[in-house]
Formats: C-alpha cells, sequence, structure tokens
C-alpha cells in the first residue's frame, strides 16, 4: 500500500482560527491534545504554519514546520481515545520541551524522544521549530522494547553514539518512504524503534534533572495566570497549587526569567484593561467595569498602575483610542 498525503496549512488563516484547527486537524490524524497558546506569545506568532502527513499501514509521519506552540494530552482526552499509540518526535530546527512520567526532555536539532499517547503529555515549543513526528501502535512497540512507562519524557541525544545512529536513520527513514509498501514501512517502523531504545538503555528508569522541567512548569503557570488573571483573589499560592510546587519554587521560576509572580499577574491585568479601554464595543461600560473585569480591585491603585505602564490615565487612554 502506498503511502497516503494529507497537507495542513494554517498560515493563511486569520490568527483567530489557527489554534482551534492546528487541535481538530492533529486530533483527527495523530492524538487528541488540548492546545494553548503560551502567555506571553502574541496570537499572530502562534500557531502559523504547516504540517504534512504521510500515512503508511498503521504508522503515520508527520513533517511540522510552525512556532509557539503548547500541547496538552489529558485524562479527558485519554479516556476518549479510541487507539493506543507509541510516538517519537526528531527535532530538526529549534526546540522542543516534551514531558511525560515527571520527566521533561528539552530537544533541539536531531534530538529525539519517545512519548505515548495512553498517559498524560506536554509538549511545548517555545519559538520557530521544525520536527518530524512518527506514531506508531502501542502494543507492537511495548512487545518489542519492553514497559515503555521507563523510556518516554528521556531525551535521545544526537550528539552521542546511539543517538546520532536513531536520527540519521528517522530522518533518512521519512525522506524515502515513497515506494514502499505498508510491509516494508512496518519492519522499518519497528527497527527504527528498536534503535531508538538500544539508545535509551543507559538511561532508562533514572529521573531526568528537576531542571529540565521547569520550563514546563513555568509555562503551565503562565497559562493559568493568563486563564484566570481577572480572579480578584487570585495569589501566588493559587497559582502555585495550580502547578503542583510551592510558592517559593514558583517564585525562583518567575525569578530566573527576570520577572515575578506578581510582576507578570500585574501586567496580564494591564494589558488586559488597555486592550478593553481601546474595544469600541465596550465603550458604554464604565472604566470601573473595565478595570473590575480585569481583575483589579481598587480604582485609584489602578489609575496609577496604569498610567506608569503606559503613560496616560486609563480615561485619557480611552479619550485617544477613540479619536484614533
Amino acid at each position: 500500500m502506498k503511502p497516503a498525503d494529507i497537507r495542513f496549512d494554517s498560515t493563511r488563516l486569520p490568527a483567530s482560527q489557527r489554534l482551534r484547527r492546528w487541535q481538530e486537524f492533529v486530533g483527527d490524524h495523530l492524538a487528541g491534545v488540548d492546545m494553548r497558546r503560551p502567555s506571553d506569545v502574541a496570537a499572530p506568532l502562534a500557531y502559523s504554519g504547516t504540517m504534512s502527513l504521510r500515512i503508511c499501514g498503521d504508522t503515520t509521519f508527520a513533517h511540522v514546520q510552525s512556532a509557539n506552540h503548547l500541547l496538552l494530552r489529558t485524562f479527558d482526552r485519554i479516556r476518549r481515545a479510541d487507539r493506543e499509540t507509541v510516538l517519537i518526535n526528531i527535532v530538526r530546527s529549534g526546540e522542543l520541551l516534551v514531558s511525560q512520567e515527571g520527566r521533561c526532555a528539552r530537544l533541539r536539532t536531531g534530538d529525539m524522544c519517545l512519548y505515548e499517547s495512553v498517559r498524560p503529555y506536554e509538549i511545548a515549543a517555545p519559538g520557530p521549530f521544525e520536527a518530524l513526528v512518527v506514531m506508531a501502535d502501542r502494543q507492537s512497540i511495548e512487545t518489542s522494547l519492553g514497559n515503555l512507562r521507563l523510556l518516554t519524557g528521556i531525551p535521545i541525544l544526537a550528539s552521542e553514539g546511539a543517538g546520532a545512529i536513531a536520527s540519521r536513520f528517522w530522518q533518512d527513514f521519512a525522506s524515502r518512504i515513497d515506494g514502499l509498501d505498508g510491509a516494508a514501512a512496518g519492519r522499518l517502523v519497528r527497527a527504527g524503534f528498536d534503535i531508538a531504545g538500544a539508545a535509551l538503555a543507559p538511561a532508562s528508569g533514572q529521573a531526568v534533572p528537576y531542571s529540565l522541567a521547569s520550563d514546563f512548569t513555568l509555562q503551565r503557570a503562565k497559562m493559568f495566570m493568563s486563564e484566570n488573571f481577572h480572579r480578584p483573589g487570585l495569589s501566588p499560592g493559587i497559582i502555585a497549587a495550580s502547578v503542583g510546587v510551592s510558592v517559593r519554587r514558583l517564585q525562583e521560576l518567575f525569578q530566573a526569567g527576570d520577572s515575578t509572580v506578581t510582576a507578570h499577574l500585574r501586567r496580564l491585568r494591564l494589558d488586559a484593561a488597555r486592550r478593553r479601554l481601546a474595544e469600541p464595543a465596550l465603550a458604554r461600560h464604565s472604566i470601573t467595569f473595565i478595570m473590575e473585569s480585569a481583575g483589579f480591585t481598587d480604582q485609584a491603585h489602578f489609575s496609577r498602575l496604569f498610567r506608569t505602564a503606559f503613560g496616560l490615565s486609563p480615561r485619557e487612554f480611552r479619550s485617544g483610542a477613540r479619536r484614533s
């Protein structure tokens, strides 16, 4: 059976539609996931890219070129799935973070990582990237490799001997799949996973240092804040609990990025207030209403913060937006 080709391109879609269309396409052809826009990325910069699929037998090859993604495979998505798969992600350029089973792999050009659809995982792309994703039947791969739970979320580095062989194998295989029948492709897929398993053997069962998971934790915290900043009672304690770390650890993560939890939350609220003050559809609402809808509770405090951030009072900003 010759491979079937399917292509998705979001570059010409309005920015408001890209995330939803990506989520639908990935769910239809790879695995059902929840997608989010990273909280510190503008909508036009996220999810603008392409995905080309080659389906050969029970194996799917996906070539992805895009930017600023955040994917979450949740328990709800797992419950609704009708197929169990194992996936391998090979980075061709840029950087990806793949997290599963409490481990987080930071992948750069040539690196790869295994993960499986039966347990939650997260994938974050903090910028432009190109990657190859291979998805195969989980049961057949686990029969060959053994307990996949010990192998997922561990980076296979292209800078190391076995990792370099595995990386070259998959990239070469993907470029030569045309003309292969399903049986031949299936045997090569199993061989490729065996090579990846050999590269993982020395590290299987070992925990990846917690510092590698820091970017994921910070990204999850920012996502939670971007979805809940309007709540007046949102506190560092609530945010820390949402991602399963202490308040002290959360503060350390933000400080490593030259910010603080409070400063990031304040910026989210101020940006939301600014957008809403400039929105014609909200012109009939009072500044107090806008302030409260963004999570502020004290008008004098809000006005001081707004002027410091944008150089105008909320009233002056709204008046200028109406004239422009």
